[in-house]
């Protein structure tokens, strides 16, 4: 998904008072983060099974990479999408690209110095929480 598409999601799919609803928000961030990695959505889905499951059986994977898109694509369980970010978070390859977990999505509103502060903010809140 692009930013732009991104953007357009988020102004479409918002909750009460103009918010983002949660799972959406949620979802936003697991595929901005399947896309920093360079990985299809299948890739991210073998991820998570091989790093939850003891045996890698293949007919599972697939079923799994099956309901993983599609959990992606309905409204899923906030808990289970959660988990899935946070397996794909703490992978080397994650790290390596210092993703920003509660990511802030400008709405130029506020000036861009503001913006890019909130930025910094946010990455050395998520660096803090990281090293404790």
């Amino acid at each position: 998904m692009s930013l732009s598409e991104t953007d357009s999601y988020l102004h479409t799919e918002k909750g009460q008072m103009g918010t983002p609803k949660k799972e959406s928000q949620i979802k936003l961030e697991l595929v901005a983060l399947i896309n920093m990695l360079g990985w299809s959505r299948n890739q991210a889905a073998r991820y998570i099974y091989t790093e939850t499951h003891d045996f890698d059986d293949d007919s599972e994977i697939r079923k799994f990479e099956a309901n993983f898109i599609k959990a992606l694509q309905r409204d899923q369980n906030q808990d289970r999408l959660e988990v899935y970010f946070d397996i794909l978070l703490a992978s080397p390859e994650a790290e390596a690209i210092d993703f920003v977990k509660n990511k802030y999505i400008p709405l130029d509103v506020i000036s861009s110095s503001l913006s890019e502060s909130m930025k910094d903010i946010s990455k050395c809140i998520t660096k803090t929480l990281k090293s404790e």
